[in-house]
């Protein structure tokens, strides 16, 4: 499988709602990944967000694993600088 079928496989199991909102954030250059249950991601123009481990891309489309960021959780959601 190469990786454009790898991401639009990922892409069609989202929700629609995650779905929309990574092309939107696609078709407006902005970084946007969601997070799925075995601690993976999915994103657009996340290449350069220090705490995603990209394993494969196609274009500006991103799948990878989250790393481990030890930066303390304000309201449960981390500080990141891009």
């Amino acid at each position: 499988m190469n990786n454009k079928t790898s991401i639009l496989n990922k892409l069609n199991q989202l929700s629609e709602q995650d779905r929309a909102m990574l092309i939107y954030a696609h078709q407006n250059d902005i970084a946007q990944y969601v997070i799925l249950a075995d601690n993976t991601f999915i994103g657009t123009h996340c290449a350069n967000v220090p705490h995603l481990n990209v394993i494969e891309h196609y274009n500006d489309w991103y799948i990878g694993t989250m790393m481990v960021v030890s930066q303390p959780l304000i309201n449960n959601q981390q500080l990141v600088s891009i």
